[in-house]
């Protein structure tokens, strides 16, 4: 079981209706009171490096210097993710737009939004 559906299945069974920060929050109590710190540091710094390794791959893959190609992408990535749309989840361009002229990736700004908004 996932620590995740362990974390709800307690909140659910003792009817607390735990919110996401307050898992969070209770995981990050777990792994403070674990005997090695270097074990989680070790797993988010792999996780870390994982992520930023296929980003840059992708980066170098696509020309996201279009817009359109660009929110292609981004459209690819939310529906892998979340089996939604932009218009979907916001369909308001501005914080699309703004990505893309910050130069995040598409899966930065997917990563970002999902983890915003608690999606996929």
């Amino acid at each position: 079981m996932s620590a995740q559906t362990v974390l709800e299945c307690a909140s659910a069974k003792h009817r607390l209706n735990w919110s996401d920060l307050s898992m969070l929050l209770l995981a990050c109590e777990y792994i403070d009171n674990q005997k090695s710190e270097d074990a989680f540091e070790e797993f988010v710094e792999i996780k870390a490096s994982e992520e930023a390794a296929q980003t840059a791959e992708e980066d170098e893959k696509g020309d996201f210097k279009d817009y359109e190609k660009w929110f292609a992408e981004v459209e690819r990535l939310l529906n892998e993710k979340t089996a939604c749309t932009w218009a979907d989840l916001c369909g308001e361009d501005e914080p699309v737009r703004d990505a893309h002229a910050r130069g995040d990736s598409p899966r930065q700004f997917v990563n970002w939004y999902c983890e915003k908004y608690g999606l996929g």
